[in-house]
Formats: C-alpha cells, sequence, structure tokens
C-alpha cells in the first residue's frame, strides 16, 4: 500500500463507534441545545428516578461532545441511583463512567466500570442494557488490538440483539465484527459481516450506517486491486453522505478514491478529487483529515514533478511547469507538517516530513532537507515506543490464540486417549476373563479351598476395616457430642448467672434503694422544716449524708450486677459519668479521651467492675495527693487489647512512697491480677505520676 493509501481505514474504527453511539458529529450545536434543555430540566425534577434518568441521558449525550461532562453527570446519576437503590440507572450510570475511562484512554477503569454495569444489568435482568455493555467491551479491547476477546464480546452482544430482535442493535454488531475481520485481512468474512450490516441499516433507514459499509467494502475491494468495485462503492458512499450533508464524510471517501487513480496513474483525477476534498473538511474543522489531504496532494504534486520526463503513456500527470509542480508539492507538505506537528499526530509527521527530506535532497537544499529529517527521526522514535506497544499487544493476542489453540487439541487428544483407555482397557478384562476360565477349570478341585479361604480372609479383613473406620468415627461423633455438652452446660451456667445478677440487680433497684431513697428524702424534709427549730440537726445530716452515699453505692451495686451493663459502651459511659461527678469543684483541670464511636463489645462482668473500681481508687488518689493542675484519663483499644491510663502533672511519688499508704496502689495491683491485667506506676518525685492498666476486654 503506498503512502496515499495509509490513511484511508485511520477513520474506520471511530466512525463505526460513531454507528454504535449514534452521536451526530457533524451537528454538534443542536446536540448542546438539546444538553442544556435536559439539564434545565433535571434543576426542576423532584423524583429521584426520573432525576438519576435524565443525568444519565446527559451523560450519554456529551460522548462525542465533552468527554468531562460524562464523568460529571454520570457520577451525578450514580449517587442518586445508589442512595434509592435504582439498579437500572446504576446501570447505565457505570456505562457511561466506563465510555468516559475509555475515551481519555484509562481502560482498566473503564473494564472495570463495564463488568459492574453488566453486574446490574443481570441482576436487573436488562438484557438490552446488557448486550450495550458488552459492545463496549469489544470496543475497547478492539482499540487495544486485542481482537480475541474483542470478537467474543461482540458475538455475545449480537447474540441478545438477535434473541431480543433489536435490528439496530444486530446492524452495529455485525459493522464491528466486520472491522475486525477486515483489519485482520479476512476480507471474505469482513464481507460477509458487512453486508448482514447493510440489509439491517437499509431496513432501519439508517443511511449514516449504509454509506459506512459501502466505504467498508471499498476498502476491501482496493486490498483486494479490484479497483473498479472499489471505485463503484465509494462513489456510493459519497452520494449518500452528500444527501446526509457530512461533509467529513464526503471528504474521507473523496480522499481515498484519489489513491486508486493514484495506483493507476491518473495523478489529474487524484488531485481534483484530493482539492474537492480539502474544503468539506477545512468547513467541518477534521484537523486530522485537514492535514492528511494535504499531505496528499502535495504528494501528488511532488510525484508529477518525478515523473515529469516519463515515457510512460498511461501516466496523466499534472500539467504545468516542473518547477511549479516542485513548488506547490512542497507548499502542501509543509501545510500538511506544520498542522501535524500541531495537533502531535507523529504518524502523519513521520511520513509527511520523510518526504518534504526527500524532495528536498533532490533539489540540493540539504538544510531544508536537514530540517525536516530531524522532524522525522523525532516523530519516528515517537512512533517506536507506541509501535513496541502495538507489537507487545499483537504478540500477546497471537499468544492467546495459540494458546486457546494448544488447549483445544489437548483436549482433543485427552478426549481420544481416554477412549483407547477404555479399549484397551475392555480387551484386557476379556482377556483376562478367558484365561481366568481356563485356570478354573483346569485347577478348580485344586484351588477352590484356597480361593474359599482367601475370599473368607479377605471378607473378614474388609470387616475389620470397616469396624475399624466405625470406631474412629463413634469416637469422634461422641468426642463432639461431648464437647457440644460442655459448651450447652457453660452456656446454660452463664444464662442462669445472668437471670440470677439480674434478678439481684432488679431486687436492690426495687426495694433496698427505692426505700434508701426515701428515707434520704424524708431526712431531706424534715431538715428543711426544721431549719429554724434551734434542734441539733448535726445527726439529721450525717444521716442524710450517709443515706445519699449509699444509694450513691447502690447505684453502683446495680450497676455492675446488670447483665444488660456487660459492654465497653456502658462502661465507658459510666466511668464518664463518675469522672464528672468527682471533679466537679475540684481545684484542677481533667480531660477525657475515650473512643468515639464506642466498638460494640462484650465485657466479663468482673473486668467491667474491676476497671471501674479501679478507676474509682486512682482518680481519688489523684485529686486528693497528686496536688496537679491537670489530671488526663485516656482508654484506647487495640483488638482485644485495652490501654487505661490516669495521669497528672502535679508532685509525684518518692522513689519506694506511696500515696495515703499504699493501699489504694496496693488494691489497684490486685484488682487487675484478678482480671488477668497488668498495673504499672511511673513517677518521680515533682515530675507527676502515670498509672497504667493493661489487660484484656474479653477473654
Amino acid at each position: 500500500m503506498n503512502y496515499l493509501k495509509i490513511y484511508s481505514k485511520l477513520f474506520l474504527i471511530s466512525i463505526y463507534y460513531l454507528c454504535i453511539f449514534k452521536h451526530p458529529l457533524h451537528s454538534q450545536y443542536p446536540m448542546q441545545q438539546k444538553l442544556d434543555s435536559l439539564v434545565n430540566l433535571v434543576n426542576s425534577e423532584k423524583d429521584p428516578k426520573t432525576k438519576a434518568s435524565l443525568l444519565n441521558k446527559i451523560a450519554f449525550g456529551y460522548a462525542e461532545v465533552d468527554p468531562q461532562k460524562i464523568y460529571e453527570y454520570g457520577q451525578k446519576a450514580l449517587s442518586i441511583a445508589e442512595e434509592y437503590q435504582l439498579i437500572d440507572e446504576m446501570a447505565s450510570a457505570h456505562n457511561h463512567l466506563g465510555i468516559y475511562h475509555m475515551l481519555v484512554g484509562d481502560y482498566q477503569k473503564a473494564e472495570l466500570e463495564y463488568h459492574k454495569s453488566n453486574d446490574y444489568c443481570e441482576q436487573s435482568g436488562d438484557l438490552k442494557g446488557l448486550a450495550n455493555g458488552y459492545g463496549n467491551l469489544g470496543i475497547m479491547n478492539h482499540s487495544l488490538g486485542k481482537f480475541v476477546p474483542a470478537l467474543e464480546y461482540f458475538f455475545k452482544s449480537l447474540k441478545i440483539s438477535e434473541e431480543l430482535g433489536i435490528q439496530q442493535g444486530i446492524a452495529n454488531q455485525n459493522l464491528a465484527i466486520a472491522n475486525i475481520y477486515m483489519e485482520q485481512g479476512d476480507f471474505e468474512k469482513a464481507i460477509h459481516y458487512d453486508s448482514i450490516a447493510m440489509q439491517h441499516f437499509q431496513e432501519l433507514g439508517d443511511f449514516d450506517g449504509v454509506g459506512l459499509i459501502y466505504g467498508n467494502l471499498a476498502n476491501i475491494y482496493s486490498d483486494q486491486n479490484k479497483q473498479k468495485e472499489a471505485l463503484e462503492a465509494y462513489q456510493k458512499a459519497i452520494l449518500i453522505y452528500e444527501k446526509l450533508g457530512n461533509e467529513s464524510s464526503v471528504a474521507r471517501n473523496l480522499s481515498n478514491m484519489s489513491t486508486i487513480y493514484m495506483d493507476l496513474g491518473d495523478h489529474q483525477k487524484a488531485l481534483t478529487l484530493l482539492e474537492q476534498a480539502l474544503p468539506k473538511v477545512e468547513n467541518a474543522q477534521n484537523f486530522d483529515w485537514i492535514c492528511n489531504i494535504n499531505g496528499n496532494i502535495g504528494i501528488t504534486y511532488l510525484l508529477s514533478y518525478t515523473k515529469y520526463h516519463s515515457q510512460d503513456s498511461n501516466l496523466k500527470l499534472i500539467p504545468g511547469q516542473r518547477g511549479d509542480l516542485y513548488k506547490k508539492g512542497i507548499k502542501y507538505l509543509i501545510t500538511s507538517v506544520e498542522m501535524a506537528l500541531k495537533i502531535e499526530d507523529w504518524k502523519r509527521m513521520n511520513m509527511f516530513s520523510e518526504k518534504l527530506a526527500d524532495a528536498y535532497a533532490t533539489v540540493g537544499d540539504f538544510n531544508n532537507a536537514y530540517k525536516y529529517h530531524k522532524l522525522h527521526i523525532q516523530a519516528k522514535d515517537s512512533l517506536h515506543s507506541i509501535d513496541v506497544k502495538s507489537e507487545i499487544e499483537r504478540l500477546t493476542t497471537e499468544r492467546e490464540v495459540q494458546l486457546k489453540d494448544k488447549q483445544i487439541e489437548l483436549d482433543r487428544l485427552a478426549v481420544e486417549k481416554k477412549r483407547n483407555e477404555r479399549l484397551y482397557f475392555g480387551i484386557g478384562m476379556g482377556l483376562l476373563f478367558l484365561t481366568s476360565l481356563l485356570i478354573y477349570r483346569n485347577y478348580s478341585n485344586q484351588k477352590k479351598s484356597n480361593v474359599q479361604l482367601a475370599s473368607l480372609n479377605e471378607q473378614i479383613a474388609e470387616s475389620n476395616l470397616l469396624l475399624e473406620d466405625k470406631n474412629v468415627q463413634l469416637t469422634h461423633t461422641l468426642t463432639n457430642l461431648k464437647n457440644t455438652q460442655n459448651q450447652l452446660i457453660d452456656s446454660e451456667k452463664q444464662r442462669e448467672k445472668a437471670l440470677v445478677r439480674s434478678r439481684i440487680s432488679q431486687d436492690i433497684h426495687d426495694d433496698i434503694s427505692s426505700g434508701l431513697t426515701k428515707i434520704s428524702w424524708l431526712a431531706e424534709s424534715f431538715h428543711a422544716k426544721a431549719h429554724n427549730s434551734g434542734l441539733d440537726l448535726k445527726p439529721l445530716e450525717k444521716l442524710t449524708a450517709q443515706a445519699r452515699a449509699t444509694v450513691n453505692n447502690l447505684g453502683e451495686i446495680i450497676w455492675s450486677s446488670n447483665p444488660e451493663r456487660d459492654n465497653l459502651d456502658s462502661l465507658l459511659q459510666y466511668m464518664s459519668k463518675h469522672i464528672a461527678d468527682y471533679m466537679d469543684g475540684a481545684p484542677m483541670k481533667y480531660s477525657i479521651d475515650f473512643p468515639v464511636p464506642v466498638p460494640d463489645i462484650s465485657l466479663d462482668p468482673d473486668v467491667r467492675r474491676n476497671l471501674y473500681l479501679s478507676l474509682k481508687e486512682a482518680l481519688h488518689n489523684a485529686r486528693k495527693y497528686s496536688k496537679a493542675n491537670k489530671i488526663e484519663i485516656s482508654f484506647k483499644l487495640n483488638n482485644n487489647q485495652f490501654l487505661f491510663e490516669i495521669s497528672d502533672d502535679g508532685i509525684g511519688i518518692a522513689s519506694g512512697g506511696a500515696q495515703g499508704g499504699g493501699n489504694g496502689l496496693h488494691n489497684l495491683k490486685r484488682r487487675m491480677e484478678a482480671i488477668g491485667g497488668q498495673f504499672e506506676l511511673h513517677s518521680e518525685l515533682g515530675n507527676g505520676v502515670r498509672m497504667v492498666f493493661t489487660g484484656l476486654v474479653s477473654s
């Protein structure tokens, strides 16, 4: 294929995406008006399902206008759909996010989003959405050069579309399959699937699709050197696109036709077609094709310049002075190279800068030749990394195909091997049977007793093995039953303990606590009435204080006895309340650092009780003896391990010394040992005290 043909197929994959997505590239302004209208509807819509549906439509509409908007509106749709569990809209949103990631080149995320969309479609039974998802996965793999998985996804999508009778889907997927076969050089299959797609596009009245199929067929005919058929197909495509007003597609087919006329030696006709195509792509601002057509015009002029003195009667060169042909060729090639550099199109830069360098070299202009040769090398280097990646992907695809073929062959050999093994086994068994029959006939009388004895021994051995196996199973079963019984007994004991504790807690609350509360209330009432009577009220005040203290102590007992409080949240809440009550009016500040939120963890009642009593004792010592400015209390949890600290910035304790005679510290150590924990005291005289309690919250 010559230079004029190199880009004849570049537009095929992108253009059949257009057929699948149905976005009119040549009418973006009306599309933007429609999208703006939908945005206004979204802003006033209250129903979540309708709002999510509108957002998905907007995201889809931006696929060929502004890819970033696909992500923005797709995320909004997904957020609403997830909040209200709208499965259909969740599937659509993930599909649109997949389209976004594919357009920006993040294929890994695109594949993840497409699979999420397919999962939701399967969950909701949306087969049409599933077909669309498979089609998108096929497009993505095709764009990566992974033809095997691309075909698998396209055929899955086609099957669903055929089952549902979705004619547009049938047409689109046949077109996609045809393009893959065309790229692989399997023109027979490509024509077959293009023909099926053509039939469906015609029945749908989808002339964009019909024009695209004619262009595809023309390229296939051109590759097969069937120039007449190719020209006819291009002409049909041009007529269709002219009626549709699609100037870019008209120009593309005109440019492709020019390559055939160049092959036929008709430079004049090729130039005429390219000159007709150029203003059309300029009007459409299709920069890729502006670059491509300018370069092809330049090459056409230079070919006529090169063959100016040719004696070949079949050539129809461009008329004019030879020098003028050279200048025009250089002019158009420079325009093309500058455009390629601007849009960073390394393939066109590579090709057209090389042609420019060669053209300047032929006339001895080595400065310009060197300049464009450097551009050619730069573009070639950039392409090299791209080509290496493409080659790796191609080799990977070939490797996958080879592995699949080998696996098929291995499966076939395995089946054949099993069939032969069965045959040989049958023959062997037959021979063994005949041999055994002869032996039995000749030696039956002599071996009868031995055979019977051997049979009996085997039966005994089998019986013993069975009995041993049964004994093992029985022992295992008995062990399991015993363990289960012990667990049930322990569970029942725990339940009984909980019931007893709950009953005790309830009785204390209902009887003793309420009675003491009443005594305290009566004493306070009497004290108020007798305040000015002249009586000695100190005994009554002591009685009131003692009753109030006893009620508080009973409250702690009720709390520690209540099995419903055997959890970390209850302990920390009770600790916080006690700290606040006890430190009310204290001369020092205090701070509490407890986890928020509190983990949902059950506690052993002894752990709960001893931790609380340790807090009371330690807090009492700190307030009474420390002379501190601040007391800090913290409780941290690491998996099942707790770290409880109470520290102050007071006078501290000298080495070997103790606060309050040392009984409090001894009690703290004893309480922690009772629950399998540890108590540590860290202090120096003048540097405060840090009490550390560690252990397990549950055994």
